[in-house]
C-alpha cells in the first residue's frame, strides 16, 4: 500500500516489479532483483535461522562485506539507473532492515520510511499466507516465530533510527496513512525537509476498503503477545518515533 503510493507519487521502484497475485490485487510494488538479491545473499552465507527466519547479527555484519556491497551497486545499475541517472528510486523489500548498513554505504543521499504495524495483525497475517501458500494448516511454532521476526526486523529499525534519525521517519499502519494531519505531515517532511521531487501522497487513492482486515481481534495471538513484554515495549518504542 505504501510503496503503491509512492510509485503513484513518481518514485521509480525499479523495471522488474512483481507482478498481482491472489494476496495481492493491485501488485507487490517490490523490484524482483532486490528481493532476489537479498534472498540469495540469506541463502549463500548461511544467514537464515530456525528462531526468526533470519539471523539479525550476521545479516547485519554481512551487509558490511565488501561481496554484498558490490552486489548491490551492480543491482542498482541494472535495474534503477541504466536509463535515467538523476531520477529519483527506490524499492520495498520486508529484508531490507537486516541489511540496512550495507546499502547505506552504497546509496547516494538515502532517506528511509519505516512503516510499523502491531506485531499481532503481522503475525496474523504471516501465519495465513504460510498456511495458504503450504496447503496445510500444521505448522509448530510457527507464530511464535513470526513475533520473533516482527522483533528482529524492527530491532534493527530501532537501532537504525537512532543512528540516522535526520534521514529517517517511521509510519505506524494503519493510523498514519488515513489521518490527514499525519499524512500532510509527511508529504512535507519529504518535499520541504528532504527536497525529494515527488507529487503529494494520496494514500486514500490506493486503500481499497474491501481488502481491509475485517477483524482485527485474535485472542490466541493476543494472549502470546501478552507473554512477550520486550515484543510490547519495543512496538511501544517505534510509536513513540512514529511521532516524532
Amino acid at each position: 500500500l505504501v510503496a503503491h503510493a509512492f510509485h503513484d507519487a513518481g518514485l521509480f521502484l525499479g523495471d522488474d516489479l512483481i507482478g498481482a497475485a491472489a494476496s495481492n490485487p493491485y501488485g507487490h510494488f517490490e523490484s524482483q532483483a532486490i528481493v532476489d538479491f537479498h534472498k540469495q545473499q540469506i541463502a549463500d552465507h548461511r544467514l537464515a535461522s530456525k528462531l526468526s527466519f533470519i539471523h539479525r547479527g550476521k545479516a547485519s555484519d554481512h551487509s558490511a562485506t565488501t561481496s554484498f556491497q558490490d552486489g548491490a551497486k551492480e543491482i542498482l545499475d541494472r535495474h534503477f539507473h541504466n536509463k535515467e541517472e538523476d531520477r529519483l528510486v527506490g524499492w520495498k523489500d520486508p529484508r531490507t532492515p537486516f541489511f540496512l548498513d550495507g546499502w547505506h554505504q552504497v546509496l547516494s543521499d538515502p532517506h528511509y520510511i519505516f512503516v510499523v504495524r502491531h506485531p499481532v495483525h503481522c503475525v496474523r497475517s504471516l501465519n495465513h499466507r504460510t498456511r495458504a501458500n503450504a496447503g496445510t494448516s500444521f505448522f509448530p511454532f510457527l507464530s511464535t516465530r513470526h513475533f520473533n521476526l516482527w522483533e528482529a526486523t524492527n530491532l534493527c529499525i530501532a537501532d537504525f533510527v537512532s543512528r540516522h534519525p535526520d534521514r529517517c521517519t517511521v509510519l505506524h499502519a494503519p493510523d498514519d496513512l488515513v489521518s490527514k494531519i499525519a499524512v500532510d505531515q509527511l508529504n512535507d517532511l519529504i518535499t520541504k525537509q528532504w527536497h525529494l521531487d515527488l507529487a503529494p501522497l494520496l494514500f486514500e487513492k490506493v486503500i481499497d476498503p474491501q481488502l481491509l482486515m475485517k477483524s482485527n481481534s485474535c485472542p490466541k495471538l493476543e494472549k502470546q503477545y501478552l507473554k512477550r513484554p520486550k515484543t510490547m515495549a519495543l512496538y511501544d518504542h517505534l510509536i513513540t518515533l512514529s511521532k516524532k
